[in-house]
């Protein structure tokens, strides 16, 4: 449970912290890019 529960968190904060840098390149809309990005504080906890 615990080992599911950490890969979850470094995969949220997988993602936030790369959304903002791979915006332009995918062409994400900045509403995901700012919802993705705000996640990632809670994976770093």
């Amino acid at each position: 449970m615990s080992r599911g529960i950490r890969a979850t968190a470094w995969a949220v904060l997988a993602v936030g912290v790369a959304a903002p840098v791979l915006r332009r390149w995918i062409k994400l809309a900045p509403a995901v890019v700012l919802a993705s990005a705000a996640t990632a504080p809670l994976g770093a906890a």
